[in-house]
């Protein structure tokens, strides 16, 4: 349970904040403590907005005027969230104690056979339910559970199922303000079946299932039979996909997505698939945002399907495929709106193994932000084309390998306008480097953000890094090796010699000693937030 987000009905942890209550007043009765200010209640207001939720739980807890304030207040309870204990079970005689009422309620890893009368009034404020963990609730309490939710904007069960037998006949209520609704990790289609006749002014949808599910949890007409009714309102989609669901999906001729994913681990890469998906593609010109995630991996034989589908989607400003043999060269048949483009490695390989990037047209001056996952960075690859993308503002490397340090760092000089680094779990496999051309200015001048995570760096490299980005304002380093020797220059001392504009430093699962904390807490002056975990 997060303790400063979540409010817990635990009976155990409410009782001993009760007795903590009773020794205050036991001791107040000793002290005579001052009175409260007699201000509006406008005024306390504004200042409990700016208190994070557990604080307002806190004050709850001091006078009968407070936690009126924050039990009439909209804005305030929607802070709140009450989070169920783990393994709890849920019948019909269970009644939480000291229940706070709360816009959003987590079930993890909760069974719920039947619900008592305590849910009707809590659920009439939510706005958020969400059962996760394996969580397992009855058709019939699931129902009786959101016929007592009118207010209700978010509905999410994830890796979470449904039990019993479905009552019969149609449902008498409907959830009409119900905007995003997240069937995740799901068994079969009863979910989905349940809220085809609850909802019809749906936003947001996901469904998805284990891929490595014998039988698809969802059918495909039973999934086109569900989005026919949603055509109108839906703006965002996240769907485990098959080509039969593609056909199903082509059906739906008034749909305007402007988010789209399409998930899976069925390889479609067939002409009539490669139809499919160029047609459906066709009929939603207010695309903005493209995800085909495990159905497709694009290659050399793919340049000419992506061109098409940069000419067929003049909104689109972010793509996220997976790849083997890519050639950028396509970004140019993008509009201008594309800022965004990620690329991942063939998910049916190993880490890097099989991906092979080009570039061979000219400039992409419009593209800001690129990320690399799974994918082995080839001698120069980087030095070639980054300088080909002189708008670069955020560049991200994930799980990639390579044989050099310098060619995933010397390629940096030509970003004068990058502000965002991150590199995580990076893999080189030379140890012998050549350095010296990080050494000799500061190779990334313009970063402010640096992020560096399970990166096999030699600490020395990693004091070279940081003392070539003198603009840093936020470091983050997680899993880092920051000392090796006693006679190289330590990480500590770079980041306050060197830094001088840093104020967000966060340092998780690394080796630091308390000398050099106390170091960077005497000698970083420009440090505002400071942040340790999981260090020794």
């Amino acid at each position: 349970m997060d303790q400063k987000r979540n409010a817990s009905p635990n009976p155990d942890s409410n009782r001993k904040f009760t007795k903590t209550s009773a020794a205050t007043s036991a001791s107040s009765s000793r002290t005579q403590l001052p009175e409260l200010p007699q201000l509006p209640t406008e005024i306390w207001t504004s200042i409990f907005d700016h208190l994070s939720a557990n604080q307002l739980l806190t004050l709850r807890q001091v006078c009968h005027c407070w936690r009126n304030i924050i039990n009439s207040n909209t804005p305030l309870l929607a802070k709140l969230t009450v989070t169920f204990p783990a393994r709890l079970t849920i019948c019909s005689t269970y009644k939480p104690a000291n229940l706070p009422p709360a816009a959003k309620v987590h079930f993890k890893n909760v069974t719920i056979t039947a619900i008592g009368p305590w849910w009707t009034p809590f659920g009439q404020r939510l706005t958020e339910l969400k059962l996760s963990s394996y969580s397992e609730v009855d058709h019939a309490s699931l129902l009786a559970m959101l016929k007592h939710t009118p207010n209700l904007k978010s509905f999410e069960l994830s890796e979470s199922k449904m039990s019993g037998e479905r009552p019969s006949g149609e449902v008498d209520f409907r959830l009409d303000k119900l905007e995003r609704l997240v069937l995740c990790g799901i068994e079969d289609a009863a979910p989905v079946e349940v809220f085809r006749q609850l909802c019809g002014g749906l936003k947001h949808l996901r469904i998805s299932w284990d891929w490595f599910t014998e039988e698809h949890s969802v059918s495909a007409q039973e999934m086109g039979e569900f989005l026919q009714g949603l055509q109108d309102s839906l703006e965002e989609l996240y769907v485990t996909c098959s080509e039969d669901s593609l056909v199903e999906l082509m059906k739906l001729d008034r749909l305007k997505l402007q988010k789209l994913t399409l998930a899976g681990d069925e390889h479609t890469d067939d002409e009539k698939s490669k139809h499919l998906l160029m047609e459906f593609c066709r009929m939603l010109p207010s695309l903005e945002y493209l995800k085909i995630k495990g159905i497709r991996t694009f290659d050399e034989q793919s340049h000419s399907l992506l061109c098409n589908m940069g000419q067929v989607l003049p909104n689109l400003n972010c793509l996220q495929i997976n790849g083997m043999h890519v050639d950028l060269a396509f970004l140019h048949n993008f509009p201008k709106q594309l800022q965004t483009f990620k690329l991942s490695g063939d998910s049916r390989w190993d880490s890097g193994s099989a991906v092979e990037i080009q570039f061979n047209g000219d400039e992409h001056l419009n593209l800001k932000e690129l990320q690399l996952k799974k994918i082995h960075i080839e001698d120069s690859c980087l030095q070639r084309h980054l300088p080909k993308m002189p708008h670069l503002r955020s560049l991200t490397i994930k799980w990639c390998t390579s044989n050099f340090w310098s060619d995933l760092l010397q390629p940096l000089k030509s970003l004068k306008l990058l502000t965002t680094l991150s590199l995580h779990g990076i893999n080189v496999n030379e140890s012998a480097d050549d350095w010296t051309g990080l050494e000799q200015d500061d190779f990334a001048a313009s970063l402010a953000r640096l992020q560096l995570a399970q990166c096999e760096m030699p600490p020395k490299l990693l004091a070279t890094v940081l003392a070539g980005c003198p603009g840093l304002r936020e470091l983050r380093l997680q899993s880092m090796k920051l000392n090796d020797t006693a006679d190289e220059e330590q990480v500590a001392h770079v980041v306050c010699r060197k830094l001088s504009k840093l104020n967000t430093l966060i340092i998780e699962g690394c080796e630091l000693s308390n000398e050099e904390v106390d170091f960077i807490r005497e000698n970083c002056k420009s440090l505002k937030e400071f942040q340790i975990t999981g260090c020794w």
